[in-house]
């Protein structure tokens, strides 16, 4: 049912440092079918970044999941992928809420977890108007 996520990364636990030097600068990227929302950078927190970003992002058909990719940004190169993971909706849509420990993987390995809070807001119906009646 199309309607709309309430999104907040909270912290994540990675187990693979992908900036050695400075320590990781972490952001996360929700994708819900064709559109997309990004969080701040949790810069230089390393293996243990935390958010406080309220995202929103449209579930504008009947997609069953949201792809969660998190990252480490850097300056001169591409970002370096961290991990990802696919967020279930359904059982989202029929609590309201959740906050939930994800696992997060990389090229197949365990790469970390990530708490997210979740929650759906329904499109409401239209009202019929006097007019269509």
């Amino acid at each position: 049912m199309p309607g709309t996520f309430v999104i907040k990364p909270l912290a994540a636990n990675v187990l693979y440092d992908k900036d050695l030097l400075l320590g990781m600068d972490a952001y996360c990227k929700f994708t819900i079918g064709m559109h997309s929302v990004q969080s701040s950078i949790a810069a230089s927190e390393g293996l243990h970044p935390h958010w406080e970003d309220v995202l929103k992002l449209e579930r504008k058909h009947d997609e069953s999941y949201c792809y969660l990719s998190v990252k480490d940004k850097d300056v001169l190169t591409p970002d370096d992928p961290v991990g990802t993971c696919k967020i279930f909706l359904e059982p989202i849509e029929a609590k309201g809420r959740l906050i939930q420990w994800y696992s997060l993987y990389d090229g197949g390995r365990l790469a970390g977890e990530i708490l997210v809070d979740m929650m759906y807001q329904p499109d409401l119906p239209q009202p019929l108007h006097a007019s269509k009646i």
